[in-house]
């Protein structure tokens, strides 16, 4: 008899489908990957702050760092994922 790595579905109980989760990440993704460089700009003037204040290359002629793009992006990705979270907790009560 073969051991079983996860306990069985109740029956009834509704299974999410598999192509929801993907289609929650392309729609995910296309928003957060247009808006973390309108962002990353709108946040010029925290990025000049940011350079003051640490010493971390931030601003060159050209615009925000590689890495200020990078950041904004993470930001915007771990907030899509928490809010959710977030809100199924909340809504649960």
């Amino acid at each position: 008899m073969q051991p079983q790595l996860r306990p069985p579905a109740h029956e009834g109980a509704p299974q999410p489908p598999r192509h929801g989760l993907l289609l929650r990440g392309l729609i995910t993704l296309a928003w957060v990957l247009p808006a973390g460089p309108v962002l990353t700009l709108l946040l010029f003037p925290w990025w000049s702050w940011v350079e003051a204040a640490t010493g971390w290359e931030s601003l060159g002629h050209s615009g925000p760092a590689g890495w200020c793009y990078g950041a904004v992006w993470c930001a915007l990705l771990a907030l899509a994922l928490l809010v959710p979270r977030v809100a199924r907790r909340l809504l649960r009560g």
